[in-house]
Order: C-alpha cells, then sequence, then structure tokens
C-alpha cells in the first residue's frame, strides 16, 4: 500500500460515516423504485450527522478520536443490524427467552458498557483498526456503487394493455372514490361481530346509494387490494407475502401506472389525490415525519424503529413516557383529519375541469380512536391488545358511519351537477381473538352512487376488481369485459 494512502487511511476515522452510507446506499440499491433517491440522500445525510455528533460527545470522553470513532461504530452497527440479527434468532430459536426483548436489550447495554471501558482502559491506538475499516468500507461502497449504476428498477407488467376509446359526447359528472380502510362486510359483522348495520346501510340507500349485496375485496391486504382496482386487474408476479419487497414494488408500479387514472385524466378529469399512496405528481399528503413512510424499506430493519414497531405502547403503558410515542400512536388520526380537511376543499374548490377525488380514509381500521359518539378513546388504551375488543371495534364503526354520511352529505350539497360516489373498503377485519374462516377477511363494504340510479350491470357478490370495468363500461361507454371474482390471500 502506498505511505501516503496509508497514512491517509490511519490518521482518519472515515469508517464513522461510511458505516452509514454504505447502509443506506445498500438498502437503496436493493429497494431500487420503492425508495426516492431524494429520501435516501436526506436519510444517509441524517445519520452522517449523527455519527458525527456522537462522536463529538465520546471524544469528550474518552479524548480520543479513534476511541470515540470505534464506539460509534458499534453504536450504529447496532442500529443498522438489530433487524437481520433478530429475525435470524426468531426463525432459529422460536419462542426462546433469547429472542425476547426482556433479554436482548439489556445484553447489548451490557455490550456497549464493556466495549466503552475497554476502549476506556486500552492502550492500543486501533490504527490498524481504523486502517482495516477504512478500507474495507471504501472497497464496500465502490462494490454498491457499481451495482447501483447497472441495475435498473423492476418495471413488472402488472397492468393489461387497455383500448380505451375516447368518450366525447359523454357526461363527465364528478368521481369522487371513498375508501373506508378495513370497513368489514354486513355478513361479518352479523357473524363474527353480532351487529346489525342496516341503520347506516338504509341511510346510504335513502341518498340513492345501491349497495351490492356479498360484496368481496380481491386481496387482504390494503396494497394489492387497491392497487389491482385502480389497474383494473390482478397483480401479476407477487409472492403472496405482504412484506415481501417484489410483491410491495409490483403494487407501487400498479398504482403508478393505473390505467384508472391516467383515463380519466386523458377524458380532461384533474386528479386529486387525498390517500395514504403516492402517485405520479402527486405525492400523499399523509407523511407529516422527517424519515417518511417511504424509507420503511431501507429503516424497518433498524434497532430503533423495531422497538417502536414492537414495543412503542409501552412507552405510554409502562414507562408513562406518552409524548415520545403519541405521534406514532396518533399518526392515523392526524392523517384522517388531513385528508378529511383536504377532500372538503376540493369539494368546494371551483374547478373549470370534472374531478376525479380518492379520498382514503384510515377507519374503521385501528387504532380505535373515538367511541360513537364521538368521545376520544385515552391514549394509554391505544395498544395491540385493544385491537381485540368486538365492543371498541363497532363503537368506532358507528362513529366512522357518521363521518362518511356527513362526508356524503357535504358531496351532494355543494355539487350543482349529480356527482357519482364510490364508497369502497380495502378488505374486512383481520384482528380478530377468536379462530374463524380467513373467507371472512374479504367481505367488505362496495357502494356506488350514480347521477341517473341506473345500477344495472351491478350482481351479487361482485368484486372491487370489476367496480371500474363496470362504470366505464357504463358511463364511458368502454366494452371491458368482467373478469372472475377470485380472493387472493396474503400473508403477513
Amino acid at each position: 500500500m502506498n505511505t501516503s494512502l496509508k497514512q491517509f487511511l490511519e490518521r482518519n476515522v472515515l469508517f464513522v460515516i461510511l458505516l452509514p452510507i454504505l447502509w443506506v446506499l445498500h438498502g437503496y440499491t436493493n429497494n431500487l423504485g420503492l425508495v426516492p433517491k431524494k429520501d435516501a440522500l436526506l436519510l444517509a445525510l441524517f445519520y452522517c450527522s449523527v455519527a458525527l455528533i456522537l462522536t463529538g460527545i465520546l471524544w469528550l470522553f474518552y479524548r480520543n478520536i479513534f476511541k470515540a470513532a470505534l464506539l460509534t461504530f458499534l453504536l450504529l452497527s447496532l442500529q443498522f443490524l438489530f433487524g437481520p440479527v433478530h429475525d435470524f434468532l426468531k426463525g432459529s430459536f422460536p419462542g426462546t427467552i433469547i429472542v425476547k426483548y426482556s433479554f436482548l436489550l439489556p445484553l447489548l447495554l451490557l455490550l456497549v458498557i464493556t466495549a466503552s471501558i475497554y476502549l476506556k482502559r486500552s492502550k492500543n491506538n486501533f490504527h490498524r483498526m481504523t486502517i482495516y475499516l477504512n478500507t474495507l468500507f471504501f472497497v464496500l461502497i465502490t462494490l454498491d456503487s457499481f451495482s447501483l449504476a447497472i441495475s435498473r428498477p423492476k418495471e413488472q407488467n402488472t397492468n393489461a394493455v387497455f383500448n380505451f376509446t375516447p368518450c366525447d359526447s359523454c357526461q363527465k359528472p364528478d368521481i369522487y372514490l371513498i375508501v373506508a380502510d378495513g370497513y368489514p362486510g354486513n355478513r361479518q359483522l352479523r357473524d363474527l361481530f353480532d351487529f346489525d348495520n342496516s341503520n347506516f346501510e338504509n341511510a346510504l340507500k335513502q341518498k340513492g346509494f345501491f349497495i351490492v349485496d356479498s360484496s368481496m375485496s380481491n386481496y387482504n391486504f390494503t396494497q394489492y387490494s387497491i392497487a389491482s382496482m385502480l389497474s383494473l386487474n390482478y397483480l401479476k408476479g407477487i409472492k403472496h407475502i405482504n412484506s415481501n419487497k417484489d410483491d410491495i414494488q409490483i403494487s407501487h408500479n400498479a398504482l403508478k401506472n393505473s390505467p384508472v387514472i391516467s383515463y380519466f385524466q386523458n377524458e380532461g378529469y384533474t386528479f386529486f389525490n387525498h390517500s395514504i399512496f403516492d402517485f405520479k405528481g402527486q405525492p400523499s399528503i399523509t407523511i407529516p415525519t422527517f424519515l417518511t413512510r417511504k424509507l420503511e424499506p431501507i429503516t424497518r430493519q433498524t434497532l430503533t424503529y423495531r422497538i417502536m414497531k414492537d414495543l412503542g405502547y409501552h412507552f405510554v403503558t409502562t414507562l408513562k413516557i406518552p409524548f415520545l410515542v403519541k405521534r406514532q400512536l396518533t399518526a392515523d388520526k392526524v392523517n384522517n383529519q388531513k385528508i378529511i380537511a383536504a377532500t372538503q376543499k376540493t369539494i368546494h374548490q371551483k374547478n373549470n375541469k370534472q374531478k376525479f377525488v380518492y379520498t382514503h380514509l384510515m377507519m374503521p381500521h385501528h387504532p380505535f380512536f373515538y367511541d360513537s359518539t364521538g368521545k376520544e378513546v385515552p391514549l394509554e388504551l391505544l395498544k395491540d391488545e385493544f385491537f381485540f375488543d368486538k365492543g371498541a371495534r363497532i363503537s368506532y364503526l358507528k362513529y366512522t358511519n357518521n363521518v362518511l354520511l356527513k362526508l356524503i352529505d357535504e358531496i351532494l350539497s355543494y355539487n350543482k351537477e349529480k356527482p357519482v360516489i364510490f364508497l369502497i373498503s380495502d378488505h374486512g377485519i383481520r384482528e380478530i381473538r377468536d379462530k374463524f374462516d380467513p373467507h371472512y377477511q374479504f367481505m367488505n363494504l362496495n357502494a356506488v352512487l350514480l347521477p341517473d340510479r341506473d345500477y344495472d350491470g351491478l350482481y351479487k357478490g361482485m368484486s372491487n376488481i370489476n367496480f371500474f370495468r363496470f362504470f366505464l363500461n357504463k358511463q364511458f361507454r368502454q366494452n371491458l369485459p368482467m373478469l372472475k371474482d377470485s380472493t387472493i390471500f396474503i400473508t403477513d
């Protein structure tokens, strides 16, 4: 090795920022197409800043830059590698104490304390370790950079080619697609919750809605259900695993290339995205944090993400530090408020073009933020066990019914021309403690309001995938065949 290069690698603790750069670069490359470049750069900058700040703080303790950098390196390594190691332990030693946080977190704390004491007492100058780590990360970053340079996002052929025909003479009313996330079908409510939802359905019928009898979603998880509905087709090539990055990318591609949205835009409609998904040129409005949801393919393996995901409610119920998790536990409530406000603004907005408005509310999906009277549920109850409380679920469902009816009334009141309103749910209820037939997860709500109140063509057992096929044929004189109504189970 060249002497000057060796001295450079020996005297500079570059590995302390090369580690987060490598981690983000590797995650971005492995999730190409899922994570926006700008967000990945911000994540790398964030962790590089954390690394430098930690090193500076530890230097005050050690008065030695090499020791400070090595302990920072250990802390960042635990942050970045916890997820894969924990998954390996859970797969190799399921149900044992070594996979429990009550064992792992004290063990990690003991490791950090032991390492810090060792570094404090050590007389080693750690130059060889510094050379090794600097060299290693330069090599790994070079390899990952080369891999990124030759990689291309996977653009699965998720949608069939549709030869839509323009319809200049067709009536083009405003269209509101309202998705009530996790809204169960009547049979699921009746059979598993002993609840009769006929009051809500009758209220919809009085407004002119047609409710599809025995409606079904095609998938039991949101992104696949909505992606297939807006792509007019079943998703091809998925492995049926909700957390699988390839499956996620396929569903994202289907949403991004939605022929439904493209068709309406070509027909002169203005598309308003008030949903939890990103579309071309219209990102979701439901991303309030710096480390955004778009980064989850990278960050979901970190120690802090796992702790907040698996133990977040303990900060409220056990440690009594609600401000640490209030943002996490109430994120859907805040997002629902933002979505409703954005939808209301769009309703009142004067527009020379027709509107296609997609509103996606995370309700009556848990957490159950309100009871049937609109009274807020205490924060400490918003934990995993509460998801199985049937009484709380039905109470929140009643609250949701009121929210939906008020929103529909507002749409009808401020539209001079009669609008089209689709009120659909993406799937039924999955979180039931008692053993139940998985088929109930697909039983959903499917209601439609058409200006002419002509619902010929809707049929019992119709699934979400045929809903826009029916509408495009009826309203815009297309000739799309109905697909076989099927349900496809996705595992978590």
